[in-house]
């Protein structure tokens, strides 16, 4: 039995859950900050300086929207996975109150030490690939012989186009990673025989090695083999595009 008191089955079933609401929340926020970028910039395309400003308000403005999305579903994750754990800590050790405080200060440090380590990266590329859709319509309208004014009413046809096919796919992916991955620092920090299990989504969209690695087992600090490539944890930004973009996994917990 999972850490959780679920089969596996209702495990996945229960963290995909628990992950759409943090999508469903997140996508617009996100929508409305990449078509801001988009518009802003249609605004002012005769502003020789207009780039800049535009990419670092959008960088500045993902952060704080990313930032919120990832400490918010590292939060669910670890109250999710760990409810049981205390309760067999609880019972084995018979200490009840010197179980590890899985709020504070160990689950913000794992979620300062995530986002130190992919935040900076994450926000660099997700802002750059804005700016190059809008360089790529610009560049596309001058091809074209399109004047800036009709250039600009392309951008901001496109803008909301643009961002809703986007969003879903980063509040997905950044929520998934987060999620699995501080809950795998946190287990790291609990001194409770613990292995992690792959819990392969089940969908359609499934990719046929993660299907593979179904129920794969190991020790916490070891990494799961994926079609070849080791990832630590579901959604491992270490990883691959193909293997971690939109990825629907869930790692579970087993006591040893």
């Amino acid at each position: 039995m999972l850490t959780t008191g679920r089969n596996r089955e209702q495990e996945r079933a229960s963290q995909q859950q628990m992950m759409s609401r943090i999508i469903s929340q997140y996508n617009r926020s996100i929508a409305r900050e990449i078509a801001r970028a988009m518009n802003d910039y249609a605004r002012n395309l005769d502003d020789p300086m207009v780039n800049a400003e535009v990419r670092f308000r959008h960088m500045d403005n993902m952060s704080r929207i990313l930032t919120r999305l990832w400490t918010q579903a590292g939060k669910m994750s670890v109250e999710h996975n760990f409810n049981i754990v205390k309760a067999y800590y609880d019972m084995e050790t018979k200490k009840g109150s010197d179980f590890p405080d899985l709020t504070t200060p160990i689950v913000d440090k794992a979620i300062a030490d995530w986002i130190r380590a992919y935040g900076g990266g994450k926000i660099t590329e997700i802002t750059s690939t804005t700016m190059t859709d809008i360089n790529k319509i610009v560049a596309d309208a001058r091809i074209e012989g399109l004047s800036e004014r009709d250039t600009a009413k392309l951008i901001n046809a496109v803008a909301p186009v643009k961002s809703a096919s986007r969003s879903q796919t980063i509040a997905r992916t950044e929520a998934h990673g987060s999620s699995q991955g501080m809950s795998l620092d946190v287990a790291n920090e609990t001194d409770i025989p613990l292995v992690k299990v792959w819990l392969s989504d089940q969908g359609e969209s499934a990719r046929d090695d993660h299907l593979d690695v179904n129920g794969q087992k190991r020790a916490l600090a070891d990494d799961f083999s994926v079609g070849g490539e080791r990832l630590e944890y579901p959604g491992d930004p270490s990883g691959s595009a193909e293997n971690v973009i939109n990825c629907k996994c869930v790692i579970g917990y087993e006591i040893a």
